[in-house]
This record gives C-alpha cells, sequence and structure tokens, in this order.
C-alpha cells in the first residue's frame, strides 16, 4: 500500500471533519444525544445484522462454491468490514480474496471477480435509490452532480464487465498491452489474476442466478434503509423511508471518497450536510453522525476482532496487494 494513499486519506478525513464540525455548538450535542428513544438502540443493532445476514447469503448467491459454507461468507463480510475500518483506502476489499485463497475456499481471481460483481449490484440499487429518493432534491447542485458522477461511475463499470464477458479476446487483448508496459513478473501476475477474474464474471450469463442476485441485493439494501429509519426514529425524526433513502444515498456515494480508515470525517460530514438539506440542525446532524457511525464502527471492531482470533488471522499477515493465490 503506497503510504501517499495513507496521506491522502488522512487529509481527506482531517479536511471533511473540520468541515463539519467547524460551525458545530458543541455544547448543545449532549442535549440532541439525551433525547433519544433507547428503545430504538436494539431494533438499530438488530436490523444491522440483518443486513450482514443477508449480504453474507448474497456472497453464496455469487459465488457458488461447495466448500463455501454460509460461516465464512459471513467471516469474509465481516474481516473486510473489520480491515477496511483499521486500515486505509480500502484495504479490507482485498481481504476475502485473501481469505478465501488462505482457507482453500475459492480462487482468489474468481473472488475478486466475485467482489467486482457485488460492488455492481450494489451500484445498480444505489442508482435505484437515487432516482426514489433524489428527486425532491433535484434544485441542490452539489446533488446533482454527485448523481451524475455515480450514474457515470456504474456505467463504466457496466461497460468493462460486459466487454470482459462476451468479448473476452477483445478485453483480454486490451489487458495485454497495458499488462505489457509493466514488469514482467508483474505482468505475468496480472495476466493470471485477469484470467482468472474472467473466469468468476460467468455468473452474469446464468439468469436464474443473475435474478437471485438482483433480489438478493434488493433485500440488503432494503435492510440498509430500515436501519438508517430506525436511527430517524431514535431520534424522533420524519418517519418517512424515502428520507432515510435519502440520507442512505449521500453517505453511500460519500464513501467512494478516498479517507481515512473507517471512513472517518467523511461519513460526519455528510450526515450533517444531508441534514442541513433536510432543514434540521448542524447539531442534531452530528448526534446522528455519532450514534449510527459510533454504533457501525464498534459492531464491526468487536466482531472482526473475535473472527480474527478465532481464524487465526493476523494484521501483519496480509498484504492487500498480492491476495494469496492457491491453485
Amino acid at each position: 500500500m503506497s503510504k501517499y494513499k495513507k496521506i491522502w486519506g488522512i487529509f481527506f478525513s482531517l479536511f471533511f471533519l473540520w468541515l463539519a464540525l467547524r460551525k458545530i455548538d458543541f455544547q448543545t450535542i449532549p442535549t440532541v444525544l439525551s433525547q433519544i428513544n433507547l428503545n430504538y438502540l436494539f431494533l438499530l443493532i438488530l436490523s444491522y445484522t440483518f443486513e450482514m445476514i443477508t449480504r453474507a447469503h448474497r456472497w453464496l448467491i455469487i459465488q457458488e462454491k461447495e466448500k463455501l459454507t454460509f460461516k465464512y461468507s459471513f467471516f469474509g463480510l465481516i474481516l473486510t468490514f473489520f480491515f477496511n475500518n483499521i486500515l486505509p483506502a480500502r484495504a479490507g476489499e482485498f481481504f476475502r480474496p485473501y481469505y478465501f485463497a488462505k482457507k482453500d475456499l475459492a480462487d482468489s481471481g474468481e473472488t475478486l471477480a466475485a467482489v467486482v460483481l457485488e460492488r455492481f449490484f450494489d451500484g445498480v440499487m444505489l442508482l435505484t435509490l437515487i432516482l426514489i429518493s433524489f428527486q425532491n432534491f433535484t434544485n441542490n447542485e452539489i446533488l446533482r452532480q454527485a448523481s451524475i458522477f455515480t450514474t457515470a461511475f456504474y456505467a463504466i463499470i457496466l461497460v468493462g464487465i460486459l466487454i470482459a464477458i462476451f468479448s473476452r479476446s477483445f478485453f483480454e487483448k486490451m489487458t495485454g498491452f497495458i499488462f505489457g508496459l509493466l514488469p514482467k513478473k508483474l505482468e505475468n501476475f496480472l495476466s493470471n489474476l485477469t484470467h482468472k477474474f474472467i473466469d468468476g464474471l460467468s455468473t452474469i450469463k446464468d439468469f436464474k442466478r443473475l435474478i437471485k442476485i438482483i433480489l438478493s441485493s434488493g433485500i440488503c439494501w432494503f435492510c440498509s434503509v430500515i436501519t438508517v429509519w430506525l436511527g430517524f426514529k431514535a431520534f424522533g425524526l420524519e418517519d418517512n423511508l424515502v428520507l432515510a433513502s435519502f440520507v442512505l444515498t449521500v453517505l453511500s456515494i460519500s464513501s467512494m471518497i478516498p479517507a481515512s480508515p473507517g471512513n472517518i470525517g467523511v461519513y460526519e460530514y455528510f450526515c450533517i450536510f444531508t441534514f442541513n438539506v433536510l432543514g434540521h440542525s448542524a447539531e442534531k446532524g452530528t448526534a446522528f453522525s455519532i450514534v449510527m457511525h459510533g454504533m457501525q464502527y464498534l459492531y464491526i471492531l468487536i466482531l472482526g476482532i473475535a473472527i480474527a482470533i478465532i481464524e487465526g488471522i493476523k494484521i501483519k499477515e496480509f498484504s492487500p496487494q498480492q491476495p494469496k493465490n492457491k491453485d
């Protein structure tokens, strides 16, 4: 991992944290927090747990492997989030290929393809939420630009996936030309990974599995909306799933910004931003971000440490640049 990525991640986090907190009246934060309906905190944790369960189940559909059970799918998911929370530059995204190869559950190249597919279908759901929730905020230039950027980003990914699936020779020639500019050892490693990556994309050709993935993705994101909605309920805010979808959508788009581990700073700023758009005070947005971000971070931290201990995983053995491969 480049030290420059770490530096830039820390810079972005500090910058957005400064933007978020520069005009906050910190004396009112305890008052806002004291008004939380604690009855909803348990429901928040329960909803977030169900969200993780549905995402782990979706992974079993995306990457059908006889050895891959729900246990390892769930472990891999939590550890991915765990490493994203403690390492910069979203290094945890490389962990599942490493983890499944280490466990001899799946080839790292196929798992990497499955990660791309998972993120792509997340993008499809995100675009759906944009269409549903942004319709009332089209006059906001920042939101309009964000929706355009997100649409373009996932459109490029879709084009790349379609080329890899339906014009494999062209895709391999294109990547081969790019890899040919690199040192021979790295060229061979990336070429081998690309072949396995394309093999892993064959999932999308199976229509029944494709429908299952789409449906399971919808369930995953609906659970995410419910989690935010329960957060609204805890703070006594609008009982409205569309507004909860709006907050979730903005926070999801903001997660694309490179930041320090756990997306600290960026999450808080955009949480306050959405609350301002909805007509709520920055202090209420800050309190909401403390509860929601804190709950998710501690949940993943506790489970991640427990699973790492159970699986005998050490941070120093994980190298994000070169996921372990077992053939």
